[in-house]
């Protein structure tokens, strides 16, 4: 009998237009579609089984864009896995690589870090190779490296069983991990909890949350006139939110407070 499970936050990070958002979209049983950039943070969830255990992945993708970058330390808040994405046809995205592993590490140290590279469909860039990424791996203990693409597809699903795999301390490909189609959802979802007073066993409050319904972070004006009139305060909770999610919500972006998510 599959249980209720666990949440785990996982975040996928690097440049803006690397293919982060396709990527998601394709793992969460989307279409392939030729994706804009992400307009602030996008938020995904899939149902996982494993071993018999119902997992769910909460994945937040966060812009790589320059005028987004403020945003970054409180999304990163919680996280418990983290991808590092790269266009294999785009050096600079490959540059950038150490100041996002820098803001990974600041602000989700323990957080095991998988290296991608996106977009397999087209030729690697002259100046950049497997060996560079590898190279790039084991100079900054990351847990591993994935060749991906969300239009052939490749290896869609596989940085996230890397990192479950790495989370539950399972050596590589020795336990069954299910990832769930959609018409394999659960018909039901675990039922909103207050924060816990004691420590889960698999991880401490910080790092695990309980959610009732898939939330989605949008523009649009319907999730807005949810929100309360106030910019400053949580419609679900009424705690203070933090500048950045105040200046989220100013420009057309629903936001909730990270107490919502059980992440502080």
């Amino acid at each position: 009998m599959i249980n209720k499970g666990k949440v785990f936050k996982l975040v996928i990070i690097g440049d803006g237009g690397v293919g982060k958002t396709t990527l998601t979209k394709v793992f969460c049983n989307n279409p392939y579609v030729d994706q804009i950039m992400t307009i602030g943070i996008d938020l995904h969830v899939k149902d996982v089984v494993v071993d018999g255990q119902r997992t769910i992945l909460q994945i937040w993708d966060i812009s790589g864009q320059d005028r987004f970058k403020f945003l970054i330390p409180d999304f990163m808040t919680g996280a418990r896995a983290v991808i590092l994405a790269y266009d294999r046809s785009r050096p600079a995205s490959f540059m950038s690589l150490d100041f996002w592993l820098n803001i990974i590490r600041t602000h989700a140290p323990k957080a095991p870090i998988i290296l991608i590279s996106t977009k397999a469909d087209r030729e690697y860039h002259p100046v950049l190779n497997p060996e560079k990424a590898m190279e790039y791996v084991e100079k900054n203990q990351l847990i591993g490296f994935v060749t991906t693409s969300a239009k052939l597809p490749l290896n869609v699903n596989l940085p996230f069983k890397r990192l479950l795999e790495h989370l539950y301390n399972y050596e590589p490909d020795t336990h069954p991990i299910k990832f769930l189609e959609p018409d394999e959802e659960f018909k039901s979802s675990p039922s909103a909890e207050p924060p816990m007073s004691q420590p889960a066993e698999e991880a401490p409050p910080s790092e695990i949350i309980q959610t009732s319904q898939p939330i989605q972070l949008t523009s649009s004006s319907e999730q807005e006139s949810r929100l309360i009139s106030s910019n400053n305060l949580c419609n679900f909770c009424n705690s203070p939110l933090r500048q950045s999610q105040i200046k989220l919500r100013e420009s057309g972006i629903s936001v909730l407070c990270q107490n919502c998510f059980n992440l502080t």
